[in-house]
C-alpha cells in the first residue's frame, strides 16, 4: 500500500521544501542509482540543488541506511534502490519542458507482498516518520486543484510565465 503527495515545484521550491523539512527532521538524500551495492548519499546539498542530475531521489533517515535494499541491473552495470523493500520516501523533482512545469511527488510504501505472498509491513518508526514528512510538506506547500504547489511555481503560474503539465 502506497501513499503519495503530488506537487509542482521549481528548483528553488525543492530547495526551500527540503531545507524546511531538514530544519526539524534529520534525513539524507539518496541517488536513485549506484555503481555498487551501497546506496549513494548526496553529500553536498548546495551542489544537489544547483545541479540536479536526475528527477528521482530518495529520502531516508540516517538510522535506516543499513536497511536499504539494492537491485542489480547487470545490463547497465549499476544498482538501483528497491523502494518497495527499503524504508525510503521517493522524491520525484521538477521537470521543466520549455515553459511547462511537470509534476513531482513524494511516495512511500507501508506494506507489500513478500516472496512467499505474505504481507510485509515496514517498521512503524519509518511509517510514522514518513507521515510526519507528508504532514509537514502539506503544511509548507500551497494547496492546488492538482495537488500542491510551491511558492515560486505558484507566482510563475499566476504571472502566466509557466503552465502546469501532468
Amino acid at each position: 500500500m502506497g501513499k503519495q503527495i503530488n506537487f509542482y515545484l521549481t528548483k528553488n521550491d525543492v530547495k526551500d521544501l527540503l531545507l524546511f523539512l531538514k530544519s526539524t527532521e534529520s534525513f539524507n538524500v539518496l541517488e536513485e542509482y549506484s555503481e555498487s551495492v551501497n546506496p549513494v548519499i548526496v553529500k553536498d546539498s548546495n551542489n544537489f540543488f544547483e545541479n540536479i542530475k536526475t528527477i528521482k531521489y530518495f529520502l531516508i533517515r540516517e538510522n535506516d541506511l543499513t536497511d536499504v535494499v539494492m537491485k542489480n541491473i547487470p545490463a547497465q552495470k549499476k544498482w538501483e534502490i528497491d523502494y518497495l523493500r527499503s524504508p525510503v520516501i521517493e522524491l520525484i523533482v521538477f521537470n521543466m519542458d520549455g515553459n511547462r512545469l511537470n509534476g513531482g511527488r513524494f511516495f512511500y510504501i507501508e506494506k507489500y507482498f513478500g516472496d512467499d505472498d505474505k504481507t510485509i509491513i515496514k517498521k512503524s518508526d519509518f511509517i510514522n516518520w514518513a507521515k510526519i514528512i507528508f504532514l509537514k510538506t502539506r503544511k509548507h506547500l500551497v494547496k492546488h486543484d492538482r495537488g500542491y504547489i510551491g511558492k515560486e511555481a505558484l507566482a510563475l503560474l499566476q504571472d502566466s510565465k509557466i503552465t502546469l503539465g501532468n
